[in-house]
């Protein structure tokens, strides 16, 4: 984590979480204002979800996507039946992951999600898959920047 959030600073924003991460934070704005003369720097104290459980949504949506469609769960058979198509991760966003997501936390955008809403959302989704046949787990830390890692399609 002590890397990936020192790297995230280049460019344009980080994530302080512990007193460490401040003093780097804090060293690295004192050089970019001595090299440039000034400073941009914009604070939120919001508990948003972080780029780690962003970067896990969307490969989750990837893998709950092929998991329907190896299941032949089309989006005519599973939801509409005037659409007679395959799952993308953006449908399986937009038409299972969003309205529970509204429902449950009174929110449609995942930006807006916070750390512990996910798990949630998640929790409920995945009880409805597995009655598909279809289970997939949210991404861990470990797995998600492999680019190999897929779903396991487990019948329940």
């Amino acid at each position: 984590m002590f890397k990936e959030v020192t790297q995230r600073f280049q460019g344009e924003f980080s994530c302080i979480e512990n007193e460490e991460q401040l003093k780097i934070a804090i060293e690295k704005i004192q050089n970019i204002f001595k090299r440039d003369g000034f400073i941009k720097v914009k604070v939120d104290t919001k508990n948003n979800r972080t780029l780690t459980q962003n970067a896990a949504l969307h490969v989750y949506f990837k893998n709950v996507s092929q998991g329907l469609n190896d299941q032949n769960m089309s989006v005519r058979k599973t939801l509409r039946e005037d659409f007679e198509m395959d799952w993308t991760p953006n449908l399986v966003k937009e038409l299972l992951w969003k309205p529970i997501q509204e429902i449950v936390l009174g929110t449609k955008s995942t930006t807006k999600l916070e750390k512990k809403d996910p798990s949630h959302v998640y929790d409920i989704l995945h009880r409805k898959l597995t009655e598909w046949g279809v289970n997939v787990p949210f991404p861990s830390v470990e797995n998600i920047g492999d680019a190999d890692y897929e779903y396991e399609n487990t019948k329940v």
